[in-house]
């Protein structure tokens, strides 16, 4: 009989644990997304890993640089100047990926440094994994997202 009620007792903490995972989930994923993906263009050719590139989206501009050594395993600093956005600006991320190659989760927050000017800086330090295969292609996808609109930026990278 013992041994039957502690079976109940662990069944039901593993069902009151279920449901409380599934409850969390959709709460986290309900949140909500802005209306338009609005991609940047570059201003000209952009070679991030030897000088910052410049990307417009009518008044708006985003300025991205790299410092520090660019390679995997290995930190480095990724900034970025954000100009004529307005502050509803909710978060700033950045996504590195290889195509047809999983490499992880390679998912980076970006923090708003405090500034006098009208300027909104952004900056994370970025650590990225070596392909077993040998690969340096990466693709950084650069997101600012506000209240309705996300800005996105796409930029391939050789990172060695």
């Amino acid at each position: 009989m013992k041994l039957v009620l502690q079976s109940v007792a662990i069944a039901f903490v593993v069902v009151v644990i279920i449901f409380l995972w599934k409850l969390y989930l959709s709460s986290s994923s309900q949140s909500v997304t802005p209306d338009k993906v609005i991609t940047l263009t570059a201003l000209a050719p952009c070679h991030l890993a030897k000088s910052s590139c410049l990307f417009v989206a009518g008044q708006r501009q985003i300025e991205i640089s790299l410092s520090g050594e660019i390679r995997t395993m290995k930190s480095f600093k990724l900034l970025t100047k954000l100009n004529n956005f307005n502050s509803s600006i909710k978060k700033v991320q950045v996504n590195f990926s290889m195509q047809s190659m999983k490499m992880g989760f390679n998912h980076f927050q970006l923090l708003e440094v405090k500034n006098t000017n009208s300027s909104r800086y952004w900056q994370t330090s970025i650590l990225l994994p070596v392909c077993v295969s040998q690969r340096t292609d990466w693709l950084m996808t650069l997101s600012i997202i506000s209240e309705d609109t996300i800005y996105r930026v796409s930029i391939p990278l050789q990172i060695k």
